[in-house]
Parts: structure tokens; sequence; C-alpha cells
């Protein structure tokens, strides 16, 4: 389908994490509240900023401004199981419509829908309610479409000419669309959204947050610039992140309409290949399909200790359960929901003073839905040792993921870092002991014999990691053995090879310099399969 017939909503839903405790706790809407964690306010209900509490804070200063705030502690697993109930609920919904609807999950508390293919059903089912949408929506600063060109909307449906419908009507139907779904969801599970309609998913997203909460917002075509031009920050522009932000800055691009007075080409002599896509995004366009995402690539854990950095091992060790207790949990019910377990475990640790990244990863066994934090401490207090067994640290961010799922069942190289499987014991026995009677007429004499038997060896002693490896086994373990040394070698001259620059280094270049210089040369990576490539 054309991307200017498609029909794409964005649902954000209000203040997610109050609701979910609101809903729970069983108060009013017009309770304030607000959501800790640790020492800080993350997170505040729509009722309490209306009663000028921001956003987020530290706590005592939000309660010397609103003394009735209910305080409650974080539980993101709460959050996730609330994002999941309120995704199936919808998904149910539009799919009950046409199954041919795709719903995209983009985080936790928002969702895409191409409800492309309900335009159709939507207008024929209720074209006047369509038409008395548009002229509520008029009110609202929206494009007037004369009664002609309803007309011709109309004789082309009767006609079912749908790829002639204009992007005018198909938007309407999208946005009774979307009020659907909004009540939909308040009168199922009680929660409030807000959501965004466009042709694409770029600006359905931008214009989810203007008219929140409970509410929703429809962007024209023709009102694409005046919307772009109103924008105050690129920042606040999906996919402009901070270091393209930083490098539009230096170039002193602050607005698109200073992007339209440079032209296309002294753009990309400013900004490089991205500016392709910038130039698209202020023309309002935006390629990127929905797409129905499947299960988590990673799973993962971080908690940043800027304010009180830790510097020794044992408030590592303490910082470190508890997030490995949550790493477990989440990692449990993955395997609940998907039938999966992952293979690898990465550590990444932040320095405080000098920004820089210590990322280190290793295998873990695989798990059957019951991991726990023990299992796997040592792995990870081992990677951490790796870098900081003698010298000082001051860690600010603290982070563990883990990754490269597999199915159940199913074995994967990470099988050698199991822990040996321990030694047979020798076993001690009692064997009887028959003595040649004195006399004829005398019983024999029966006594007990201690007799240590030597248990038969159930596999062979690897000379390398000191592990029992099966007989039928052995092969496999040199073959992994020789893969793991090739591997080792390929990443000690991988980090001799690699060039780090850090952020700060970037920023203090001059103009001049960065608009100069040449792109490196993308040089060829080594991996393992070059060692196992033979030219036919």
């Amino acid at each position: 389908m054309n991307s200017d017939n498609r029909v794409v909503i964005l649902l954000d839903l209000d203040g997610f994490y109050t609701q979910v405790e609101r809903i729970r706790l069983n108060l009013d809407d017009k309770v304030p509240i607000g959501i800790l964690q640790r020492t800080a306010i993350i997170a505040t209900s729509h009722s309490a900023r209306k009663m000028n509490v921001p956003k987020m804070g530290p706590l005592k200063k939000l309660k010397k401004i609103c003394p009735s705030l209910v305080v409650v502690k974080t539980d993101l697993r709460r959050y996730r199981e609330a994002s999941r109930e309120i995704l199936n609920c919808l998904v149910g919904y539009v799919t009950e419509w046409n199954p041919a609807v795709v719903v995209e999950r983009a985080s936790i508390d928002e969702m895409y829908f191409d409800v492309s293919c309900l335009i159709m059903d939507e207008i024929r089912k209720s074209f006047e309610t369509v038409v008395d949408q548009r002229r509520f929506l008029l009110e609202h600063g929206l494009p007037e479409i004369s009664v002609e060109a309803l007309e011709k909307e109309r004789m082309m449906l009767l006609r079912g000419d749908e790829s002639s419908l204009s992007s005018h009507i198909r938007l309407l139907a999208g946005s009774s669309i979307a009020e659907k779904l909004r009540m939909y969801l308040k009168e199922t599970l009680d929660y409030t959204s807000s959501c965004g309609i466009f042709n694409n998913k770029l600006f359905a997203k931008a214009v989810a947050d203007h008219r929140k909460p409970f509410n929703q917002t429809l962007l024209m075509p023709e009102q694409v610039t005046p919307f772009l031009d109103s924008i105050k920050s690129l920042r606040k522009i999906p996919g402009i992140g901070g270091v393209f932000f930083q490098l539009l800055e230096d170039c002193h691009i602050t607005s698109f309409a200073k992007i339209r007075s440079l032209g296309h080409e002294k753009l990309e002599e400013l900004v490089g290949d991205r500016a392709g896509w910038l130039w698209n995004v202020m023309l309002g366009h935006d390629h990127s399909p929905v797409v129905e995402k499947g299960p988590p690539k990673s799973i993962g854990v971080s908690r940043s200790f800027a304010g009180n950095p830790i510097t020794t091992h044992s408030r590592f060790k303490s910082e470190m359960w508890p997030l490995l207790t949550e790493l477990c949990d989440r990692i449990n019910l993955d395997y609940a929901l998907y039938n999966r377990c992952p293979s690898t475990l990465a550590l990444r640790l932040r320095i405080q003073r000098t920004g820089r990244i210590v990322s280190r990863s290793t295998g873990i066994p695989p798990s059957n839905g019951d991991l726990r934090a023990s299992a796997i401490e040592d792995v990870v207090f081992k990677l951490f040792l790796e870098n900081f067994g003698q010298s000082s640290f001051s860690i600010g961010i603290f982070s563990m993921c883990t990754l490269n799922f597999i199915e159940a069942g199913r074995r994967a190289i990470t099988d050698f870092f199991q822990k040996p499987a321990e030694e047979p014991v020798a076993k001690v026995v009692y064997e009887p002991v028959i003595q040649k009677p004195q006399t004829m007429l005398s019983p024999p004499l029966v006594s007990m014999r201690k007799v240590v038997k030597e248990p038969e060896p159930k596999g062979k002693k690897c000379d390398k990691c000191g592990k029992i490896i099966e007989f039928e086994k052995w092969e496999e373990h040199k073959d992994w053995h020789f893969a793991f040394e090739i591997q080792r070698r390929l990443d000690s001259e991988s980090r001799k090879q690699r060039k780090k620059r850090s952020y700060t280094e970037i920023s203090n270049m001059s103009k001049n310099s960065r608009l100069n210089r040449k792109a490196p040369k993308k040089k060829k990576q080594t991996t393992l399969k070059n060692w196992f490539h033979y030219d036919q």
C-alpha cells in the first residue's frame, strides 16, 4: 500500500505508572499520585500536575508543594504485567474487526496500530458519523472540506473506488477508530489514553501528546509544515537523538525553517548521510512500517549510582544481588511465555569520572524456568574482577543483560560453561567372609569385611579446563576448545586495533575540522567464520 494511503494510530497511556497504582489501590482520579524510586519521584499523575507538582523531582521538595501527594514505591514487574494485559486486550479487540490489523508494541506504555484495512469498513458503516466528527474537528483548526468534495468522496465510495479516496477522509475514519479504541480501553480496564493519527509512525507519535490526557490529535497533510514550525526544539522529533542534535546545534540548525532555507545539497554537506532522512521528515514522509514485534532480543537491568558511586568490592556485591534477583525473575517469566532461555550474560559498567564504558560477556548454563541469583552470582563477580580485581574504581552505572536466546531443550556451545560434574566418589561396602570351622560339628563362622570399591570412570578429565567429560562428548569438547582459542585471539587483536574517542573530544572539535574531516574507512571485521572459510 502507498504510504500516503496508510492510517497509523499511536496510542499512548496517560501517566501509565500512576494509573496502574490508582487502579490497584482503588483511588479516585483526582487523587495526586507520585511514583518513588529510592529518594526521588520519577512520575506523577496528571491530577498532581494540575496542582503544580512537577513530573519528577526530589521527594521532600514535591511533598512541600503537595502535602496530599500519595507516594507509591515503583514496581516494574507490576507495570510490565499491566502493559501485557492492555496489549492483549486491544489486539483482541481490533483483530475481531479484521485479523489483518498490525499492532506494534513501541514501549511499555505506547503501541502503534496500522488500521488501513479497517478504513473502508468504517466509512461504509458510519459515513455520517465521520462527517459529524469532521465538523467537530474543524472547530479545532483543521482545514475545511467543502460539501462538493464530500459528495465526490461519497460517489467514489459507492462505486468501490478505494484508491481515489482522499487522505482527508481516510484520516477522519482513522480518528473515529482511535476514539473507539480509547473508549473500549477505558470501559474494559479503566485506563485512559491519548492518540495521534497520521499516515506514518513518526508524526503519529509526535502529535500524540499535544492534547493529553484522554484525548486525541489528528494531523492533516497540509498541517505538517505549520506543525514543524511550531516545534521549539528539534530534539522533540522522534529519531533525533543527543549526538545528532548536538551536530545540528554545531551547524546552527535549530529549526525546520532553517533546514528549508539551506536546501538538500547544503544540508547533506553539513550533516552527511542523515540529511536524506531529515529532509523527508521536513516533507512529512516516514516510510517505516508498523511491524509486529516478537519476543525481546535481550533482557536487562540497570541502576545508576551517579551521586554515590561504587568504590569497593563488598559494595559491588551488595548492589549486585537485588539486580540479579530481578534479572532472574524476568528470565523465568520469559521462559514461561516463550519457552526459551538465554545463553550469554553481559556486564556493562560506566566509570564515574572518565565516562569510560567497560563491557564483558560470558556464557551461562541454560535454565528451565527456575534460574536463581545464586547460580550466576559467581559468574558476574568473576567478570567484574577481570577488570577491577586489583585497581581502584568508581562505578557510576551498573547494568547487566542476557541475550542469545535458544529454544528450551536445545543444546548450545554454552553447555560447556557449566560447572564440572562431580567426580564419582569411591563406595565403601561390607562383604561377608565365611571362615572354616575348627571341627566338623562346629558351625562356620561368618564375619563382615570392609571393602572399598573404586567407581568406574564415566568420562575423561580435560587437561585444559579440568572438567570430567563423557566419552561420547570428548571430540565435541576438543572442538570447542579449538574454537574458543581462536575467538580469544581474535578478541585480543580487535582490542589492540580499536580506537575510541570520548564524546567530550568530539564536542570540543572545531566546526571546520568537523565538517572537513573524512569519514574513516570501514575495516573488514574479522570473525570466527574467516578462520573456517576455504576457497572453492
